[in-house]
């Protein structure tokens, strides 16, 4: 289980809200660790042919798997990996 889902977890457990920047984050970490290669993620997603409804699936699989409530929806996905991107972008890694 990626750090930010078990932080959902938690966060669920004690009945506390869970911002949107963590969800964020864990759909992107568990969409990253998917991918062999960032770069190949980033230019996927940028061209448009990313599947997001299917990562979308696997992010809430991955969120049930971890006994969380918490589940996403595929423009919460597509932000997620704007921003991803967006800030990788300006650190000089992708």
């Amino acid at each position: 289980m990626n750090y930010n889902i078990s932080q959902i977890l938690n966060l669920e457990n004690c009945n506390a809200g869970v911002p949107i920047t963590l969800i964020r984050d864990a759909a992107v970490e568990t969409i990253r660790d998917n991918w062999a290669h960032d770069l190949d993620l980033a230019e996927t997603f940028q061209s448009g042919s990313l599947n997001i409804p299917a990562e979308t699936e696997s992010v809430n699989e991955s969120l049930a798997n971890a006994g969380c409530r918490t589940r996403v929806t595929s423009p919460e996905i597509g932000t997620a990996l704007s921003h991803w991107v967006e800030a990788e972008t300006m650190r000089g890694k992708l």
